[in-house]
């Protein structure tokens, strides 16, 4: 007979607790399941670990009935399990009663507390694959690998370790050498991408980590992580010397760095709002899609002057992704969001979760599915550092509002309509800047900075993306990367600031050697560096500025109120937006945009059908962020009354 859960009281903030009973290796695993407020202070652990595959699951008893789990969780138990003493965990797997949505949403938005008031957290890793693979295995002696793995990182965390085992070192580097061994079962497994681990590791006073039946302190690992950073990555000779021996260190620095960050920086840092999570952590692996967004609530401290996002399993990913984008332009003032990742995403990389469709063009992948790793990129490219030295909405809060779950509407001016794109590849190919320069009659370079109104003057800030590298060095601004300490032993982009007039002679020369016959100048700015991977166009009105690579004809630049720099739209017709939404969904409430009237008044050839009713708007694709001199610094909303801007809807 199967395990029939008790109900949970909401108000009372319970949770459950499994007792594992003690037992022996090839004894049944036996447990209990007790409901006790969270307010009450209960002594327990929790357990961090990879669901698995779902259709491989094995048996346990709670309270003498039978319950399924997944493989690697029995495993978990089997190991964890004491001999002759009852061991409390909180595990949610169990504890949670996954069949009820309603109370999967509550405890799940209780799970930050869970783990930061347990008495230690359990990392566990996984088990020993050949013991997986037998039917009734006996207890298998400890894993040779897993335990080498373990003890190289407790020696490498310390000179004086090093010294005192140099033996060691070289025997082990000769035996792997001998079995051909390629790997590290602790840090390949599937457990280091998960987006839940991020506050698993992150929250707990205290963490260890577990692999089949081999158990490493915290301590250890983070000893080992701050010495690598600080001292031996720089140490070329014990570099080569440890580097024969196998993948170890960086395979272990690669699945630490972005957990151990993550955790110094909560421990740190007293408010923590949701974008300073999604700009810094992603990661690639959940059961459930919408757990992108819900496995980083527990962590968040701040939410301002908004409401919290709280996690509902009844509503779609769509609506959730989409909530949460909302919930950071509102807490932020600012449609940043819009932009990031903008450069090199593919919606391919999503088509699984969010259909072919992929999700709506204005919001950014909030989770980074195509990185194996739960952090972002430290290194900036240059249109994404480009962000903070602009101001092209003049400091103007958003005016946007999150209409039917999915279509951003917001107020936006549009600058002008692109003629004619070009992309320039990231290599050091200059036919298509030569390209582009032939469309714009730019026959050679002055002596002195041309006139403001040519085309040459915003030609050649244009393909400088109208900055340039000013020496200092930069990282994500007031993320996690540039307030954790272990952040600075990284070495970060270069900051940039604007150009000026005096620049132009180096830009000129760079321009110059591009041309054929030219001679570079080791001093001449790599003009690929800078608009590589973007696009160069042309506008009907004469000017040159940067985009995405899909720019193309007819594109539409647009200052939008809450953006640092102009937004490239696309025009989306009425028969292409039909296939957007099918469904007319409820408003969500937002500032400064008025509501759907009544009866629509159908103008223009792009309004579109929304459900059963027309919109008044013009609806647009974004293609990403870019720049074009003249417009940078709010002078396209200059003595603009903002009521009067023209309402629109990225779709």
């Amino acid at each position: 007979m199967s395990y029939t859960y008790t109900p949970l009281s909401q108000a009372g903030r319970e949770i459950r607790c499994v007792t594992i009973c003690p037992g022996t290796w090839n004894d049944v695993i036996e447990c209990d399941l007790q409901i006790v407020p969270l307010n009450d202070s209960p002594q327990y652990e929790a357990l961090s670990y990879f669901w698995g595959d779902p259709s491989k699951t094995r048996n346990i008893t709670i309270e003498g009935r039978s319950f399924q789990i997944t493989e690697n969780l029995y495993f978990a138990l089997r190991r964890l399990r004491l001999e002759s003493s009852p061991r409390i965990m909180w595990i949610d797997a169990i504890c949670i009663n996954q069949k009820d949505d309603d109370e999967k949403s509550v405890q799940v938005a209780m799970m930050g507390r869970i783990y930061a008031n347990c008495r230690k957290a359990v990392m566990w890793l996984g088990e020993d694959p050949l013991l997986i693979s037998t039917t009734h295995p006996p207890l298998p002696p400890p894993p040779l690998n897993a335990k080498n793995a373990f003890k190289l990182c407790w020696i490498l965390g310390r000179e004086d370790r090093m010294e005192a085992n140099l033996k060691w070192l070289e025997a082990l580097r000769e035996s792997l050498a001998r079995d051909n061994f390629i790997g590290l079962p602790p840090f390949l497994a599937p457990w280091w991408y998960r987006i839940w681990v991020v506050q698993e590791m992150a929250l707990p006073r205290e963490i260890e980590f577990a692999y089949a039946s081999e158990i490493c302190p915290y301590s250890v690992l983070y000893e080992f992580y701050q010495y690598y950073n600080t001292t031996l990555c720089h140490n070329i000779e014990c570099w080569i010397s440890i580097h024969g021996i196998f993948r170890c260190p960086k395979v272990a620095i690669d699945r630490l760095d972005p957990l151990i960050r993550t955790r110094e920086f909560i421990r740190e840092k007293d408010k923590i709002s949701l974008s300073d999570l999604t700009t810094n952590i992603a990661t690639s692996a959940a059961t459930d899609p919408r757990d992108l967004i819900y496995g980083l609530l527990g962590m968040v401290t701040d939410w301002g002057t908004i409401d919290p996002l709280v996690p509902d399993y009844k509503l779609s990913l769509h609506k959730v992704m989409c909530d949460a984008a909302f919930k950071i332009i509102q807490q932020n003032r600012s449609l940043r969001i819009l932009r990031v990742d903008r450069w090199s995403f593919s919606y391919s990389l999503l088509e699984e979760i969010w259909g072919r469709d992929g999700p709506p063009s204005w919001m950014r992948d909030l989770v980074n599915f195509h990185s194996g790793h739960a952090i972002r990129n430290p290194y900036l490219t240059i249109p994404e550092l480009s962000y903070s030295v602009f101001n092209a909405s003049k400091d103007i809060y958003p005016m946007a509002d999150l209409i039917y779950n999915t279509i951003l509407r917001t107020r936006s001016i549009k600058v002008d309509v692109i003629k004619y794109a070009v992309e320039i590849p990231l290599s050091h190919s200059f036919q298509p800047i030569r390209q582009i320069m032939g469309k714009c009659d730019i026959r050679g370079w002055p002596h002195d900075p041309p006139a403001e109104t040519t085309v040459e003057a915003y030609f050649w800030r244009a393909v400088m993306y109208g900055v340039i590298k000013s020496g200092s060095r930069t990282t994500v601004e007031d993320g996690l990367l540039a307030t954790s300490e272990l952040a600075n032993n990284l070495e970060p982009t270069l900051g940039l600031r604007r150009l000026t007039l005096d620049d132009y002679q180096s830009v000129r020369s760079a321009l110059s050697a591009i041309e054929p016959g030219g001679r570079p100048s080791p001093t001449d700015p790599d003009l690929t560096e800078y608009v590589g991977g973007c696009a160069m166009f042309l506008t009907a009105s004469g000017k040159v500025g940067v985009g995405p690579p899909q720019c193309k004809q007819d594109d539409e630049i647009h200052v939008v109120p809450g953006s640092a720099v102009p937004l490239i739209l696309r025009p989306v017709s009425t028969q292409t937006r039909k296939t957007f939404n099918k469904k007319n969904h409820r408003a969500t409430k937002g500032t400064h945009i008025p509501r759907e009237p009544s009866i629509m008044i159908i103008q223009g050839s792009r309004h579109r059908e929304i459900g059963s009713r027309i919109s008044p708007y013009d609806g647009y694709e974004v293609i990403g962020d870019g720049y074009m001199h003249g417009i940078m610094d709010g002078e396209a909303l200059q003595g603009v009354n903002m009521n009067a801007v023209p309402i629109v809807e990225l779709l």
